[in-house]
């Protein structure tokens, strides 16, 4: 491998996370613990805008960076 400088890269994307906690649960008066539920999604658009003067790799312009996800995404339970 060589390192190079490609050029422009181009990059956008959003992430959208939440977390709903529910109440305490409780059987014959006695707590039982709570309940939460988390998830997140992001997306990711890394491009290649501008190639650099003397790249000689197979990127173009509008192509997608390598190695770079276009969605993620999690889900977390937790009993406390």
């Amino acid at each position: 491998y060589v390192l190079q400088n490609v050029g422009a890269i181009e990059n956008r994307g959003w992430e959208l996370e939440g977390t709903v906690r529910l109440p305490t649960w409780q059987l014959a008066g006695r707590d039982l613990g709570t309940l939460a539920l988390g998830a997140a999604l992001a997306t990711t658009s890394s491009r290649v805008t501008r190639i650099a003067r003397g790249y000689v790799g197979e990127l173009r312009p509008g192509d997608r960076m390598l190695g770079v996800p276009a969605r993620t995404a999690s889900a977390t339970i937790a009993w406390t």
